[in-house]
């Protein structure tokens, strides 16, 4: 049990957190000269717009250089493809000018065996910078897996359509068969036992398992099965220890990392919007967290298109270091030509 000993259970309320919020912000709903005024605080919308505006400004500007740079890319393959062709044609040459310092040149009037060459352009490569997308994240609770005779440490993973039990230190099925649908689950037992659940299936034995994370655990079934609309009855024996699992504040609970436990107060935060009674502050503050979630998103995808921006200018430098390798090679042959030209004429 040293995983419970690790990480002390510990179930989130979630009604009295909304109380709790909602106290704090009528305390300071009464402020002014001295005067009790009813004056309600106000939500900066203003400042938030701003902050978006600069953001995607930040975006444009960053999209525009991108294109500049693929714009660059194709004119650098145009030159590099101008310099080959050009190192074509004095490979011609040398040839011919073989065949003239040739005596059967001068015997026969004509040519040394020519060498062929492919003179053939080349297309150009599609230079577009390709930002690959987020995956979204697998979401993953450490749990010990109930077998037939011991607790096994394991991990219970959710993805979109579906959940597995893994091993912590392969990722690869604890045992095998081990990945279940949503529909797939008939209902949960929390059992009177501290921390441990039964999640029991349709078609298959019940999957019994021990956690610090039963509520994050019970939270995220009840909601992915809600959400292939797939009813979920949860049961609590006597004694259990009860708690809240239907509460959409709860699914957003960033689940610990492997190996760390979750600071359940700290991790949690919900949105203020869903708190205030106000209706103009709530619909100001619902206003600021949209612009908040969609400057994120654009921060992230700025921070992506850095990285890409930034291996297509170091593959840009490269190409430029052999165009210059290159162009110092066709300028030492077309001197050597000259003066081979020079000799015959």
């Amino acid at each position: 049990m040293v995983h419970v000993w690790k990480n002390p259970p510990s179930y989130i309320d979630v009604a009295k957190i909304r109380s709790s919020v909602v106290e704090t912000l009528e305390e300071k709903e009464a402020e002014g000269n001295g005067q009790m005024t009813q004056q309600r605080a106000k939500v900066d919308v203003d400042t938030a717009r701003l902050i978006l505006k600069t953001v995607v400004e930040t975006d444009t500007m960053q999209n525009h250089a991108m294109g500049m740079l693929e714009e660059q890319a194709q004119t650098l393959d145009r030159i590099e493809g101008r310099l080959d062709h050009i190192s074509s044609n004095l490979k011609k040459a040398d040839v011919l000018m073989k065949g003239i310092e040739s005596l059967p040149y001068y015997i026969f009037g004509a040519s040394a065996k020519k060498e062929v060459l492919d003179t053939r352009e080349k297309s150009l490569k599609d230079r577009t910078i390709r930002v690959p997308e987020d995956t979204p994240p697998l979401i993953e609770v450490e749990i010990l897996y109930k077998g037939k005779d011991s607790l096994v440490p394991a991990l219970i993973a959710f993805d979109v359509d579906k959940f597995k039990i893994v091993d912590p230190k392969t990722d690869k099925l604890l045992i095998t068969g081990a990945v279940y649908s949503f529909t797939d689950i008939d209902s949960l037992l929390i059992r009177s036992r501290h921390e441990y659940m039964d999640i029991k299936l349709k078609k298959k034995e019940p999957i019994r398992l021990v956690s610090a994370y039963l509520q994050i655990i019970t939270n995220q079934l009840h909601t992915r099965c809600q959400r292939v609309n797939h009813k979920l009855g949860v049961v609590f024996e006597a004694g259990a220890v009860k708690f809240d699992y239907q509460d959409e504040w709860l699914y957003k609970i960033p689940p610990p990392k492997r190996g760390q436990a979750p600071n359940v107060s700290g991790a949690f935060v919900p949105k203020t919007s869903s708190l205030l009674t106000n209706e103009k502050q709530r619909r100001d503050m619902e206003e600021v967290e949209g612009i908040v979630d969609q400057a994120t998103e654009l921060v992230k995808g700025i921070n992506r298109k850095g990285v890409e921006t930034n291996k297509e200018l170091a593959r840009q430098i490269e190409q430029i270091k052999g165009m210059e390798t290159k162009t110092d090679n066709l300028s030492g042959s077309i001197q050597n030509l000259n003066t081979r030209m020079d000799k015959v004429g």
